[in-house]
């Protein structure tokens, strides 16, 4: 023990001194036995030292006693664990443990330890008075790892644990449905933290993130990362330099009520002056303070000094007559100390029956059996102290109600009790009072995020659907003139099976332009990939159909015109139409290929944000868009081989004219303009369309309307030519339009004939 206890006091700077005895011996009756309790407290800290006077006047109030521990003077014998630097750190545990050891080596023996303050000290000290049997009974220092009973068997904390204050504000935040909050806690109860963390997560509470400061800190990073991060709801735990900090840089970066919620989760002062005057930081004036803390909320037990002043304590005194002769103004959480030696010295005193013959002053480390009655005893104890009433659970924890505060004007007043047991938050005021002050609205958890969906304008769908259904309204009718008149002269010319194809694949066409124009807002989301599906196949196979049977009908008008021995019949339009069935083949290949390997999914696309102030609020412009993965590539393989099947027809529909000229109806121009009519469109719509921006109007309106524009104008052209070539097969007076195309023909002819001409003189 000796080896222990000589090398903790050379590993580091320890301070060793200012260790005294409460009350002096020279006081103390001579016809009592002395009865010793050792006390670990950092007396350089104004915490530490309001802890001692106030027990000091417990153990005062007890000698005082006949009825508790009669025989025994109450001594109580005091321990400086102060060590340079912070009041916490390696340096500070390390003295702790110092300190304890001495008790322990019998300097002196003490039946039980009151003590000590902050957190990380106390787990040291704690884990050595467990292992040696030694009833530890601490005023405040509490984090989740004390309350291991495996670890700390003996250690007693008279302030509620913290990890029920979590259980308040987890209540407060689900009940607010906030669904995402911060949390900056501080070393010592960073067990807490990851405690309340886990504890929000299982009530679908998302927590951004857990952040672990030192007073030494900084904590400029992490109130802006906070801010960054969005998030309106945060949870801190620490300790009263860090607090001063945080709420200076919470003015600084604007993050006060009422868009930001801030929740003091171990409330130590109900005024907040007493964190300026003490602690202080010197960025900030009070008013700024003060600002910065109007609306905050705290979590704590009840405090009895502000709510129930006049209430006897078992000393006979006031809970507000105690706090002046201590000198504590306000900061009832000293107060807990009075409690502390008040339960050691009624635990000892219920005792003394139970251990008869022996006595309390033969107690020594060895003796677990005495230690083990202290604990029983404890958890029997029922009595008003200083923070009210004082009982334990059967795992040895402090039952408390717990109070919720809120800052106004920079004290926080309480506004709700918390029962632990029931899980039930009643309002001292109405809950609205929490919000008035802030526009009488629940902040949100973080910036409200709404999205502005671009979709297709109902106006320009509606002109469309009207334009489509008049489209395939106009090719039924084609379709059923052509069936009913295909045995006339003027229509059997103009290849009646061939023009029908043509009319289908408009159609389809048509149908396309009206499923491309629903979205999400017009129906669900599986209807609108089923009909972004139907549409892309319509499309593709609506294109061969129309297309195709331009090309085919301008091959076969050629065909019929430079090889006399070719006849104008049903079988030999079929002979023609069997040029579509490779296309379509290769279009099936294609379609089912693409939805097999990369399928299209409805995906919305997030663009530019803009954020309202006044509103508090994003806006964010979205699309939901029917798209795959690798939509480019499959959009490259669609247009090449189309632009191959329109380049064929191009080319094809100039020949077909110069057969056909002078020697047919001059009906047979008009689908080869339309094919032209297709070219332009192509070539002006898909630049025009892949240049557009995130627009589906803008798109629809582009791509829609040239499809119309070609569907509908060979939907014409072939009403055009049936009607006309039913009313004269062989009409004289020849449209404007095919004039034109006839001149140029005509001229291009002559020229020809002059070319050859001059080449056989030559010959």
């Amino acid at each position: 023990m000796k080896f222990v206890y000589m090398f903790l006091l050379g590993f580091g700077d320890v301070v060793l001194g200012n260790d005294v005895t409460y009350p002096p011996l020279s006081e103390l009756d001579t016809n009592k036995t002395n009865l010793s309790i050792g006390c670990l407290l950092p007396l350089n800290n104004i915490f530490g030292r309001k802890l001692e006077a106030i027990a000091q006047i417990a153990i005062d109030e007890i000698n005082k006693r006949s009825d508790i521990l009669e025989n025994y003077n109450l001594v109580l014998y005091i321990k400086n664990t102060s060590a340079p630097g912070p009041p916490t750190g390696p340096s500070a545990e390390r003295l702790a443990t110092v300190k304890a050891f001495e008790f322990i080596d019998g300097n002196p023996i003490v039946n039980m330890i009151y003590g000590n303050l902050f957190t990380k000290n106390t787990e040291k000290s704690a884990y050595l008075t467990s292992t040696w049997n030694i009833l530890q009974v601490a005023p405040l220092a509490n984090s989740l790892v004390l309350s291991d009973k495996k670890r700390y068997p003996y250690f007693i904390n008279v302030v509620t644990n913290s990890i029920f204050l979590n259980d308040l504000v987890t209540h407060f935040i689900t009940k607010n449905k906030w669904d995402k909050v911060a949390i900056i806690a501080e070393i010592g109860f960073d067990h807490l933290g990851k405690h309340l963390e886990d504890k929000l997560k299982r009530n679908n509470v998302t927590v951004s993130n857990l952040y672990i400061v030192e007073d030494e800190d900084d904590p400029t990073d992490t109130i802006a990362a906070i801010k960054e991060s969005g998030v309106r709801i945060i949870v801190f735990q620490v300790y009263p330099i860090m607090y001063s900090k945080l709420v200076c840089e919470v003015y600084r970066h604007s993050m006060y009520a009422p868009r930001y919620v801030w929740i003091d989760n171990r409330r130590l002062s109900d005024d907040v002056k007493d964190y300026y005057k003490s602690y202080g930081h010197g960025n900030c004036t009070w008013n700024q303070i003060v600002t910065s803390v109007e609306g905050m909320f705290g979590t704590s037990t009840i405090s009895y000094l502000k709510d129930f002043p006049d209430t006897i304590t078992i000393g006979g005194n006031t809970i507000k007559t105690l706090s002046e002769i201590g000198g504590i103004k306000g900061g009832d959480q000293r107060l807990y100390g009075y409690d502390a030696i008040w339960t050691m010295a009624l635990t000892m005193n219920n005792t003394i029956k139970r251990i008869a013959p022996h006595t309390l002053e033969e107690f020594t480390y060895q003796h677990k059996n005495y230690t083990d009655i202290f604990l029983e005893e404890i958890k029997n104890l029922s009595f008003v102290g200083a923070t009210g009433p004082v009982q334990f659970s059967d795992e040895g924890s402090r039952v408390e109600k717990l109070s919720l505060r809120q800052v106004r004007n920079g004290t926080y007043i309480p506004i709700g009790v918390y029962e632990r047991t029931t899980k039930v938050l009643d309002f001292v005021k109405s809950p609205e009072y929490m919000w008035e002050p802030f526009g009488k609205t629940v902040p949100s958890s973080e910036t409200r995020l709404e999205h502005k969906y671009l979709r297709v304008s109902a106006v320009l769908f509606g002109i469309y659907v009207t334009l489509s259904v008049v489209g395939i309204v106009i090719c039924l009718v084609d379709m059923i003139l052509m069936s009913v008149y295909r045995s006339h002269s003027g229509v059997v010319q103009d290849w009646p099976i061939i023009r029908t194809l043509v009319c289908f694949g408009c159609i389809v066409l048509n149908i396309a332009v009206i499923l491309m124009g629903i979205d999400d807002s017009s129906s669900g989301t599986n209807d609108y990939q089923g009909a972004c599906q139907t549409a892309s196949w319509m499309f593709v196979v609506g294109y061969t159909l129309a297309l195709g049977g331009m090309l085919v009908d301008s091959f076969a008008t050629y065909h019929f015109y430079t090889k006399g021995s070719v006849t104008k019949s049903v079988k030999q339009e079929l002979k023609y139409c069997v040029i579509l069935i490779p296309c379509l083949v290769l279009d099936i290949i294609l379609l089912i290929l693409w939805q097999v390997v990369d399928p299209p999914r409805i995906k919305t696309e997030f663009l530019q944000k803009e954020y309202d102030e006044s509103q508090d609020t994003i806006f964010q412009t979205a699309i939901a868009v029917c798209d795959s993965e690798k939509i480019n590539g499959w959009r490259i393989v669609m247009i090449v081989y189309k632009a191959i099947v329109l380049l064929v027809a191009t080319f094809t529909t100039w020949p077909a004219w110069f057969a056909a000229h002078g020697k047919g109806s001059a009906m047979n121009h008009y689908l080869g303009i339309c094919v032209y009519v297709t070219v332009l469109a192509a070539l002006i719509g898909v630049p025009v369309t892949l240049t557009l921006g995130p627009s589906p109007s803008a798109h629809y309106g582009v791509a829609g309307g040239f499809i119309l524009l070609c569907t509908i104008s060979t939907g014409i052209a072939l009403l055009y030519t049936i009607l006309s070539g039913k009313r004269d097969p062989n009409p004289n007076n020849v449209p404007a339009l095919v004039n034109i195309i006839n001149r140029r023909i005509n001229e291009m002819s002559v020229t020809n004939s002059k070319d050859n001409s001059g080449h056989f003189e030559t010959k």
